[in-house]
């Protein structure tokens, strides 16, 4: 208001002086009416301005405010889960989340809020998810969704990074003596009927030049009834399905699955396109978690990481703070994150691996640096 105030005078007192000169040379009563409408609209004009002088920012400051002020405000961050996806997100009887999405959720709420339990779970379905996502009803769509061009091309929503990798794979009897989906010509093969694993692997076979002959069902009990009756060689489905498959048949050790993974697809958190900002905080959080990982850093050895000297320490935690400054992130957030969280293998162990009932082998789930498929920037 000073600036407009100190504009505006020096410009009406000249004028205002420059019409009166001239009406008293000349008599002429027309200046006073330029004066009039000069005045005017002087007045409109400092109206406009005073009004974008107080409007403005706070619109601005509105747009920019983006998610991450949003939870801060709120309290908590709302993410969009499953309540039965085993080893992803589900919920057990006496209310409690887990899952890896669902500690993916909870290390946001370290980085952000420096709470993990500052977390509120959501249970959508089908296209209900993106819906409340492009809505902005929710923070992050946290569940096993894979990233596809069809989802990447839509407008309102954003893939924010691989969190887990999966594909096709075969379960087999010990029995039968074969190590390797290429003994498989001929064999008879279980699974569901009409699904993608049923495209995937006739294209599979077909590539390859070897016959098969597939046995389809519509319902997974179907299909275990067929392998159980050995009605078929082999069952064909996504392998973190043929884990949880494998466990539940009455004698899991007599039954393996082929080292074979085939039509592999990345699956992570989806955000709203509309704020770059949050998306690439979300998957820097994953990031986190994947270096903390392919460098060894655990729960059990965080403290000791901060306390020592190393290059490594100075690199790691020199990352982390140059992340906090560009995203507003809790002081300590890496350490907090990880003593409370732990590093991605210890997430998917705790969840899907030799330390859940699923027993799912990493495979594809393990830094680039160690034969996977997870990717973090260098850390350079």
């Amino acid at each position: 208001m000073m600036k407009a105030s100190y504009f505006a005078r020096p410009v009406w007192v000249n004028t205002k002086l420059h019409f009166d000169d001239q009406r008293q040379v000349s008599g002429d009563t027309q200046p006073r009416r330029a004066l009039s409408c000069f005045r005017a609209s002087t007045l409109c004009w400092l109206a406009v301005y005073l009004v974008s002088c107080l409007c403005g920012p706070t619109i601005a400051r509105s747009e920019e405010r983006g998610i991450l002020a949003s939870i801060r405000d709120r309290g908590h961050v709302i993410c969009v889960t499953a309540n039965d996806e085993v080893g992803f997100s589900e919920i057990s009887f006496d209310g409690q989340w887990s899952g890896l999405y669902i500690d993916l959720c909870k290390a946001i709420g370290v980085a952000v809020l420096d709470d993990p339990e500052a977390t509120k779970f959501v249970p959508l379905v089908g296209t209900q998810r993106f819906r409340a996502l492009a809505d902005g009803k929710i923070d992050v769509l946290a569940r096993n969704t894979a990233w596809t061009t069809s989802g990447d091309l839509q407008g309102d929503v954003r893939f924010a990074g691989p969190l887990f990798y999966d594909g096709k794979g075969f379960l087999i009897r010990k029995s039968g003596g074969i190590l390797s989906a290429l003994e498989l010509s001929g064999a008879d093969i279980c699974l569901i009927e009409g699904g993608l694993t049923e495209t995937s692997v006739s294209r599979y076979f077909s590539r390859r030049g070897m016959q098969f002959n597939l046995k389809k069902s519509e319902t997974w009990t179907g299909v275990l009834e067929n392998y159980n009756k050995e009605s078929c060689l082999v069952l064909a489905a996504d392998s973190v399905q043929l884990s949880f498959l494998r466990n539940s048949l009455p004698n899991k050790n007599a039954h393996s699955l082929l080292p074979e993974i085939f039509d592999v697809d990345a699956f992570g958190p989806y955000v709203r396109a509309n704020d770059e900002g949050w998306r690439q905080a979300v998957a820097w959080i994953i990031h986190a978690l994947v270096i903390a990982d392919e460098q060894g850093v655990t729960r059990e050895n965080i403290e000791k990481l901060k306390a020592s000297t190393d290059n490594r320490r100075s690199s790691i935690l020199a990352i982390a703070e140059a992340a906090r400054n560009r995203f507003g992130f809790v002081e300590n957030w890496f350490s907090k994150l990880i003593s409370t969280i732990g590093n991605y293998g210890e997430v998917f162990d705790r969840n899907l691996g030799g330390e859940s009932r699923i027993g799912l082998s990493r495979g594809p789930n393990r830094p680039v640096s160690k034969g996977g498929l997870l990717r973090a920037p260098a850390l350079r």
